[in-house]
């Protein structure tokens, strides 16, 4: 389920508009920090209920999401890492996409946030894929994805600039590689 911007009106008849992507990654940031009745609950409503739920026992730190355009296009973003070559030991850049973060902050007033990339993972630990256009091919349906893998690549956005979210459970992510 996704959660959309709606517009309201105030008594004095002028238009408020209310960033409900920007409150709900707000809401959930709140939620982790917490964590390291409604009629109708959204996934991202069910995701930080989740999360609270366990604040005695913290089973989960993260709650994971996807971020979607006005046009309904999924926010796939990219980051760069320096790494070895595992026989001859040089250093090189290696690029990696995902679909999948986690706010690691926000400025509620500017509604700005930086988001870790997280990227799915098999139950062996292997990445299920490192770069792809389309949000299920980091999901396939034969040798699923089981788990997230934190990466410690940050990127900051403007939450205005996106017009849905999609939430999954809560989770703790693996520790990044090295």
């Amino acid at each position: 389920m996704f959660e959309t911007t709606h517009f309201y009106k105030e008594t004095k008849g002028k238009p408020i508009e209310k960033d409900c992507v920007c409150q709900t990654i707000t809401r959930i940031y709140q939620a982790q920090k917490k964590a390291s009745g409604i009629d109708c609950l959204s996934s991202c409503e069910q995701a930080i209920h989740q999360l609270k739920g366990h604040q005695h026992n913290r089973k989960h730190t993260t709650i994971p999401f996807m971020l979607y355009s006005d046009c309904g296009k999924p926010f796939i973003s990219s980051g760069v890492y320096k790494c070895r070559h595992l026989h001859t030991k040089k250093e090189h850049y290696e690029c990696i996409t995902s679909p999948i973060f986690r706010v690691k902050y926000i400025d509620e007033d500017s509604c700005c946030a930086t988001l870790e990339l997280l990227l799915p993972v098999r139950s062996d630990g292997s990445l299920v894929c490192k770069k792809a256009e389309s949000i299920c091919a980091y999901f396939p349906t034969t040798d699923p994805a089981t788990d997230f893998i934190a990466t410690h690549l940050c990127i900051t956005v403007n939450l205005h600039n996106f017009s849905a979210v999609f939430c999954l459970d809560p989770i703790t992510p693996l520790p990044a590689m090295k």
